[in-house]
């Protein structure tokens, strides 16, 4: 068996390892599906997108011998499609295709979550999910897709926490409702890019990586995202005027896995303008903790990224 074979088969056992790791039920054991995509990641950016294939397939035979077909449906979501797209960009721009893989990658990575966010939509909305209406423990059927995300919040809380109860749970659950769908999205694209950037920069380092690593600031979105984000857009407006609470919540969702990408973007510009100050390390880092602790902030650097698109900034500030 050639080499690049037996590397992407070695790759595909790691990831699909780290993934079933998770069923061992320690904390430790769950983090591993973390890096579950980094294998994958490694492979493809050293030995192309058919090593990269052939790493997936052999993870996802090798997660549904071990851990079941639910289980090998997850590692496809979270670690193989990713990575396949992600890869496809890179072997495109090894190939002339394209000259900004990493902006393509993260708005087409945009595109499936929200895609999963309205398939989710279709398929859960009044399927009869039981709910907690109240402290007092009042049952109700849920009737749309907010009802249900709430009913399978509780359901969820009741078998990890079981010590949380009554109004604890009830507060718990709605703060974590409204934006429960695009939160996951948002996550599971930062899991993307985390993996990939260790891959690049490890392979890279090495001397190994099929293509140098990419110049964050300099990164682009294509601009035909700005369609989907729009449409998602006006999808939360229509349903807050027109009073449809459940297409109002299914749009609110929709704009956030979308402007995760636009997140990415602001951030290169800030890496951008960062170069103008006296002291731009200082700054980035200060940026940086200011995020892990604010989501107001989050939603101000994807405006910039926004804007990036739109007005072009770092354009109009590094002319003058």
């Amino acid at each position: 068996m050639p080499q690049t074979a037996l590397v992407a088969i070695g790759g595909g056992v790691l990831s699909a390892l780290a993934t079933v790791a998770m069923l061992g039920g320690s904390s430790l054991a769950v983090g591993f599906i973390y890096l579950a995509p980094l294998p994958l990641y490694l492979v493809g950016f050293w030995q192309g997108q058919i090593a990269a294939t052939i790493a997936i397939l052999s993870g996802l035979v090798l997660v549904t011998l071990l851990g079941g077909e639910l289980l090998a449906g997850m590692f496809a979501l979270m670690c193989a499609l990713p990575v396949w797209l992600v890869v496809r960009q890179v072997s495109l721009s090894l190939s002339g295709g394209i000259n900004n893989p990493a902006g393509g990658a993260l708005a087409f990575l945009g595109l499936v979550g929200a895609g999963a966010i309205g398939l989710a939509a279709v398929f859960l909305s009044g399927s009869g999910i039981d709910m907690m209406s109240n402290e007092t423990g009042d049952v109700m059927a849920s009737s749309g897709f907010r009802d249900t995300i709430v009913g399978i919040l509780n359901q969820v809380f009741t078998v990890v926490i079981p010590e949380l109860q009554g109004e604890h749970r009830v507060l718990m659950v709605e703060r974590l409702a409204p934006m429960f769908p695009g939160t996951m999205v948002a996550s599971w694209m930062l899991m993307t890019v985390f993996n990939a950037a260790i891959a690049q920069g490890m392979l890279a380092k090495s001397g190994h990586s099929l293509r140098p690593s990419p110049v964050y600031a300099d990164m682009d979105l294509p601009l035909w995202l700005s369609w989907p984000l729009v449409g998602a857009a006006a999808i939360a407006v229509s349903g807050s005027m027109f009073g449809m609470e459940d297409v109002s919540y299914i749009g609110r969702n929709l704009v956030m896995a979308v402007a995760v990408a636009y997140f990415f973007q602001g951030l290169a510009v800030v890496h951008s303008l960062a170069r103008l100050v006296p002291f731009p390390g200082t700054v980035l880092a200060g940026l940086y903790v200011v995020l892990l602790f604010s989501g107001w902030a989050a939603m101000v650097v994807a405006g910039i990224g926004i804007i990036e698109q739109w007005i072009g900034l770092r354009d109009r500030f590094l002319r003058n």
